[in-house]
């Protein structure tokens, strides 16, 4: 199917104005500064989205939607709960650009709408994922049973991947995590893993 033209114009659109919140910050940018960028009317520009935060909130979402498609991917691909931990992990740490300390805040202080919604997305993506994950390794006799897995992801997540720690630094967190969590049946099926991604 041949995508129309006004479809094309409003991703590009998007992909500019994400490249420069990403560089200049949320506030920083206004439509004629992103209309003068990408050689458009701001008029065109309006056409496609009413406002700023309209735009704002169609970058979130596409982020956002682009995550949910790449964990569904690996829980659907990935059968170890092991692995599957490893890939979703690394996905989580490389995926977020947005986790930029003065992006976040700027999003939450200048759009306090969007980045709560964001957020809840965020926290409902990761609940899924600790129910599906979680539950596979118990059944596999891969994780222990008795953990709260709800609470120790929320810590994993929360103070360790969506923070600004270089990407070595929580990818090592996160094995020490995992390491936690496994029934020695586990720990030598993560032994002979080797590195997963």
């Amino acid at each position: 199917m041949i995508r129309s033209t006004p479809e094309l114009e409003r991703e590009r659109i998007v992909r500019e104005a994400r490249n420069c919140f990403l560089r200049y910050g949320w506030r920083s940018v206004s439509l004629d500064d992103l209309a003068g960028r990408i050689v458009m009317s701001k008029k065109k520009v309006y056409t496609y989205f009413e406002s700023k935060e309209d735009l704002i909130r169609q970058i979130i979402a596409n982020d956002l939607e682009q995550l949910r498609t790449k964990v569904s991917y690996l829980l659907a691909t990935r059968r170890n709960p092991i692995e599957q931990f490893l890939s979703v992990v690394t996905v989580f740490i490389g995926h977020w650009e947005f986790s930029d300390g003065k992006i976040v805040n700027d999003l939450h202080k200048y759009h306090p709408g969007i980045w709560s919604g964001a957020e809840q997305a965020k926290k409902d993506l990761i609940s899924y994922f600790i129910d599906f994950n979680s539950a596979a390794g118990v059944a596999a006799q891969l994780y222990l049973r008795d953990i709260d897995f709800h609470f120790l992801y929320r810590f994993l997540f929360d103070s360790v991947l969506l923070t600004d720690y270089p990407e070595a630094t929580k990818d090592e967190l996160s094995r020490h995590f995992l390491r936690g969590l496994l029934t020695e049946t586990g720990m030598h099926n993560y032994q002979s893993l080797g590195p997963v991604r």
